[in-house]
């Protein structure tokens, strides 16, 4: 196995694959504003290819179809699902949606279903609501006519926005809308590094947990820092370089390495990881997954490759609040040298 300068062992407990780039909703707080509005599919290859990789890695992290736009927009939505499902048999997968496909055809539900996930989580909106009846009485046909039972809940404290990864169980969880209900800490608002609200600089002192447990491929095959990132203002590689053959190509690649130490010892000192709001869960079980191995200190050279600009993913919008230009490390006036 290639050995790494950081030895920690930490693995993803979710990979995100974006289908679709781009929502047919406007909510105000969404990071998606902060880019251009164009919906972009992902393509088969691509799709492939991510999917090719996680299977080789070895992990068993959940698959969750999310990512910066509404997934059901694809206009192969349901083969996208199939080709996953093909080539993870055993993974859990599951898929955050705004409901629209839903709303128009209730019986998708079922057609998401059968192509091959274990988790369909709807959200709901002050202006889009779900009748529990209808959706109940679905899902009892559905298992008399197939015999899989599909578990109906809404969240509310107590009920995870992620169940138990276990690939013959299905689930159907519906979240109430957030501007009404802030049921658990997941589903508190987040800046989206100032993509969907204003940037922030309250968590600055606080390790972010995010990128030791979860991997976000966009629709292109692009990953950056993170999801918070929206506007993938911190590439990190694409999985269709030639180079990457290996899904640590990806996930222990150089410049999430030096992210990661720094976040570690010196805690969001860059950007966009300096401006983003969102609350890190079990900070102390850093590097691993119990909080006993140590990850060695960055270096300046750490600081040169994660203050290394380069070209966003996305044809960016500019908020409310940037009134100096669209929210970057230029016009924040942020550190440009290691914190002593």
């Amino acid at each position: 196995m290639k050995k790494y300068r950081n030895s920690a062992f930490y693995k993803p407990n979710t990979v995100q694959l974006e289908l679709v780039q781009g929502c047919n909703r406007r909510c105000s707080f969404c990071g998606s504003n902060g880019f251009e509005r164009k919906i972009h599919s992902i393509d088969k290859k691509v799709l492939k290819k991510q999917c090719e990789l996680i299977a080789e890695s070895g992990y068993n992290p959940r698959i969750l179809l999310a990512g910066h736009g509404e997934p059901t927009l694809h206009p192969n939505f349901y083969k996208c699902i199939r080709l996953i499902r093909k080539i993870l048999p055993t993974h859990w997968i599951q898929i955050l949606t705004n409901g629209y496909l839903v709303k128009k055809d209730l019986t998708a539900i079922c057609k998401m279903f059968d192509a091959g996930l274990n988790d369909v989580t709807l959200d709901e909106y002050a202006d889009s609501k779900f009748d529990d009846d209808e959706i109940q009485n679905l899902l009892d046909e559905y298992e008399e006519k197939t015999g899989i039972h599909i578990e109906f809940v809404r969240m509310k404290k107590g009920v995870p926005l992620y169940a138990p990864k276990q690939y013959k169980k299905h689930r159907l969880l519906i979240i109430p809308a957030i501007d009404e209900s802030i049921v658990t800490t997941s589903r508190k608002l987040t800046n989206h590094c100032g993509a969907g609200c204003p940037p922030s600089k309250d968590l600055q002192d606080r390790r972010c947990t995010r990128i030791f447990r979860e991997l976000s491929f966009r629709w292109d095959g692009w990953v950056a820092m993170c999801c918070q990132d929206f506007r993938g203002q911190y590439p990190v590689v694409n999985c269709m370089d030639p180079d990457v053959k290996r899904f640590d190509d990806v996930w222990r690649h150089p410049r999430y390495e030096a992210a990661r130490r720094i976040l570690y010892h010196d805690h969001r000192t860059f950007f966009p990881c300096n401006v983003c709001n969102l609350i890190p869960m079990r900070e102390g079980l850093l590097p691993d997954h119990l909080g006993k191995q140590k990850m060695e200190k960055p270096t300046e050279e750490d600081y040169e490759i994660v203050l290394k600009e380069y070209e966003p993913l996305t044809v960016m919008k500019a908020r409310p609040w940037e009134k100096n230009g669209i929210t970057c490390s230029d016009n924040l006036n942020l550190p440009k040298k290691r914190r002593d």
